[in-house]
């Protein structure tokens, strides 16, 4: 009888390890995504700078959000045990430290092609981390980081918009802009073939509407160049986004 008591007891150690690891990977995952949406805004804000550079208080968010970025770095950090993890968050921190001072010169074209080096660096990496710590979502999980996956390649369709009409690596970056349209879509169709009921059906079509809006202006884009128009606009397709993960979230 003591033999299968102590077995019991070892059953709900393990279970409630097992149970510690899971959301420990799911907080890992998210915050990873949430690292990837930065990685992007920054460097679509640091574009905008660029062109506008009397314009302080995009240097200032810019600066806000690479803090809120060294604090995802950290709660990553303070979460993993494995030194490959820590050595990989230890190296976005140097990444971030190098973007910060970019950001505190006046923007030029060389900082410019070092701002979208770094980018994809720390997206590299944040993807090497999420890969470390994959979890089986379920539906609901899902279509949450389908959201965040569309917020993010907002950001990053955007970044390669002004990056190529910028006229910086042009071919490159258009190529690369049209990849992330592609996958913009896919994430799209996942939104349009979800069972929504009335109310967000209304949400989901605004969101629709928003996209082929700004689509339709990006397509331009070998003729005209209108930022001004567009980040604004992208920001209110993302908050529509939102809301629909909120949607999500609550029906876990």
């Amino acid at each position: 009888m003591k033999k299968i008591f102590y077995i019991y007891l070892l059953i709900l150690s393990l279970s409630s390890i097992s149970l510690a690891s899971t959301r420990a990977d799911v907080k890992i995952i998210e915050t990873s995504e949430n690292i990837r949406y930065l990685s992007q805004k920054i460097v679509k804000n640091y574009l905008y700078l660029y062109r506008h550079p009397q314009k302080i208080e995009i240097k200032k968010e810019i600066e806000k959000e690479l803090n809120q970025l060294g604090d995802y770095f950290n709660n990553i950090s303070n979460i993993v045990k494995d030194d490959d993890t820590k050595g990989i968050i230890e190296f976005l921190h140097y990444t971030k430290e190098q973007i910060l001072e970019i950001v505190q010169n006046i923007p030029n074209k060389e900082d410019v092609l070092l701002m979208l080096d770094y980018s994809e660096i720390i997206l590299e990496g944040t993807d090497t981390i999420a890969n470390i710590y994959k979890y089986d979502f379920i539906d609901e999980e899902k279509m949450i980081m389908t959201t965040k996956s569309i917020e993010y390649l907002l950001e990053r369709t955007i970044k390669y918009y002004m990056a190529f009409k910028m006229d910086f690596n042009k071919d490159m970056n258009k190529e690369s802009m049209y990849i992330a349209i592609n996958s913009l879509e896919e994430d799209f169709a996942k939104i349009e073939s979800y069972s929504y009921p009335d109310i967000q059906k209304k949400k989901r079509q605004n969101i629709m509407n928003l996209w082929k809006r700004n689509r339709m202006f990006i397509n331009k884009g070998e003729k005209i160049f209108i930022p001004n128009l567009l980040i604004p606009s992208i920001s209110n397709l993302e908050y529509a986004v939102k809301d629909i993960s909120l949607y999500h979230i609550k029906n876990q």
